[in-house]
C-alpha cells in the first residue's frame, strides 16, 4: 500500500524536492530513513528525468521548477550527506541529471564543482592538513567529474562536443592541477599521512584526478597541460614509484591497478 501511494505522489509537484531533502536533513538516528530516501530519490530520477521516446516533450515527469530546484541543491545535499551510501545515490543521480542536461542547460554545475575544489586548495594554502571527513567530502566531487567528463574518451569529434570541452578547460584546467599539487604535496610528506585509510582516501582521489586528466586529453591535449607537462609527467615517474613509509604500518598498502 504504503509503495502505490508513493508512485501515486510521484507525478505531483514537489515531490522530488521534498525527496531530497529527507535525504539530506535527517538526524543521526533516522540514517536508514535518509538512505532509504536517497534510493527512492534516485529511482525517481531515473525513471522521471529523461523522457520516454514518445514524449512530446523534451523534459521527463518533472516539472521544469522542480528541474532547477533539484539542480541548485542535489550538489549541496550530496557534499552534506551524513552517510557514504546516502552520498553514494546522490552522485547516481546526479550523474543522470548531468547525462541528460550537461551543460547546456545546467551551466551552474561545473562552477559549483570547482568551487569546491577551491575550497579544498585555500585549506593546504592556509598550511592546514586536510582530515580524513574533508578528504571524503573531496570524493564525490570528483566522481561527479570524473562521470560527467568520461564520455570525451569515446565521444566522435564534433564542434559541439569540441566546444564543452574548451567550457570545461576554461573552468577546470588550473583547479585540477592546483588540487593534484597539493595532494601529491601531503603524500609526499610521510609525517602528515596519519593511517592507511587516510593514506587509502588520499590515493582515490588522485586516482580520480587523473582519470580526469586522461579524459580532458583525450581528443586534443590542451595547450594549457601542454605549457604544464613537466608537473604531470614527473608526478607519474613519482606515483609509479611511490612506497609507503614503513611508519604506522604504512606499507601494507600496496599498489594496486
Amino acid at each position: 500500500i504504503a509503495t502505490k501511494k508513493l508512485v501515486e505522489l510521484e507525478s505531483q509537484e514537489q515531490f522530488g524536492i521534498y525527496c531530497l531533502y529527507l535525504c539530506t536533513n535527517i538526524s543521526n538516528n533516522n540514517i536508514l530513513i535518509g538512505l532509504q530516501a536517497s534510493i527512492y530519490f534516485k529511482n525517481y530520477i531515473m525513471k522521471h528525468w529523461v523522457p520516454d521516446e514518445d514524449a512530446n516533450t523534451p523534459y521527463g515527469n518533472i516539472s521544469i521548477n522542480d528541474r532547477n530546484i533539484i539542480k541548485e541543491n542535489i550538489v549541496t545535499g550530496m557534499l552534506n550527506a551524513k552517510e557514504k551510501r546516502i552520498r553514494s545515490q546522490l552522485e547516481q543521480a546526479l550523474a543522470i541529471i548531468s547525462a541528460k542536461d550537461f551543460p547546456r542547460q545546467w551551466d551552474q554545475l561545473l562552477p559549483s564543482l570547482v568551487s569546491n575544489i577551491g575550497n579544498f586548495i585555500q585549506l593546504h594554502n592556509n598550511q592546514n592538513i586536510p582530515n580524513n571527513e574533508q578528504l571524503n567530502q573531496l570524493l564525490p566531487v570528483l566522481n561527479t567529474l570524473n562521470s560527467i567528463l568520461y564520455h570525451y574518451r569515446y565521444t566522435v569529434k564534433s564542434q559541439e562536443l569540441w566546444e564543452e570541452i574548451e567550457y570545461v578547460l576554461k573552468n577546470l584546467q588550473e583547479p585540477l592541477q592546483l588540487l593534484y599539487i597539493c595532494l601529491l604535496s601531503h603524500i609526499k610528506t610521510q609525517e602528515n599521512i596519519q593511517s592507511i585509510d587516510y593514506l587509502k582516501i588520499m590515493v582515490q582521489n588522485i586516482k580520480l584526478i587523473l582519470e580526469i586528466y586522461l579524459s580532458l586529453i583525450s581528443q586534443e591535449f590542451p595547450q594549457y597541460y601542454v605549457d604544464h607537462k613537466v608537473i604531470w609527467f614527473e608526478s607519474f615517474t613519482y606515483l609509479l614509484n611511490y612506497t609507503p613509509d614503513k611508519q604506522n604500518g604504512l606499507n601494507q598498502l600496496r599498489p594496486t591497478n
